[in-house]
């Protein structure tokens, strides 16, 4: 019996039980996950990840259409959104353990319900496209494996994130001005700025960021410190 074929029965298995599913973390061949479906009544979390998955179908496999409690979506190993699809429209909270910079905006594009994300961007494939829409973030954390810095500020400067409460974020996001670029951002923020703000390798020292966000809790990890 090949791969293939083992993993489909392993699969064809698990679908058994799918009605009683909570908590469930999948590491398949592409193949193996496009074969999942049906009533996912109480999934709530869902840790995914993608392997082997070479060729990009015509349309995204849309999987756990059928989870409407599905809220809390943790991907990692090579996910991509442009090859499988989740119900991004009742994401509440997002843990990504990397993305490329288009796989990232298309997975914000349309999740639109989303409170709290972590996302590592791999710098590399910028989106042709960075329109995102108002999301009601709470809580924000990026960080980077590659750096672009073009990118990675073109991708923060597209968010726009009228409710942020809490911001971790690499300054290499924030681009030559890091208190304009933050500025921006509070701009739109209708409690005036994130409440907490942590940033990582920053070169701008702790004093400026202080005064610009006097009422904020700041935490700056400097380069080098």
């Amino acid at each position: 019996m090949d791969d293939e074929s083992i993993v489909g029965e392993y699969v064809e298995a698990l679908l058994c039980h799918a009605t009683r599913w909570q908590d469930m973390e999948f590491d398949l061949p592409f193949e193996g996950l496009r074969k999942i479906a049906g009533s996912m009544p109480l999934l709530r979390s869902l840790t995914i990840g993608i392997d082997d998955c070479d060729e990009v179908p015509g349309t995204p496999a849309a999987l756990f259409a059928d989870a409407p409690l599905l809220n809390h979506v943790v991907l990692h190993r090579s996910f991509n959104p442009f090859i499988v699809t989740l119900p991004w429209s009742q994401i509440t909270t997002l843990e990504v353990e990397t993305l490329y910079t288009n796989e990232a905006v298309e997975i914000l594009r349309h999740s639109t319900m989303l409170l709290d994300c972590t996302l590592t961007i791999l710098a590399g494939k910028p989106s042709t496209d960075y329109s995102i829409p108002s999301l009601p973030l709470r809580s924000l954390r990026l960080e980077y494996v590659a750096n672009c810095k073009d990118e990675l500020r073109q991708f923060f400067s597209a968010l726009h994130l009228p409710v942020l409460q809490t911001l971790a974020v690499d300054e290499f996001f924030l681009g030559p001005d890091p208190i304009g670029a933050l500025s921006a951002v509070s701009a739109v923020c209708r409690h005036g700025y994130p409440r907490q703000i942590e940033i990582f390798s920053a070169r701008t020292t702790r004093e400026v960021y202080a005064e610009a966000f006097p009422l904020a809790s700041l935490s700056i990890h400097l380069v080098g410190a």
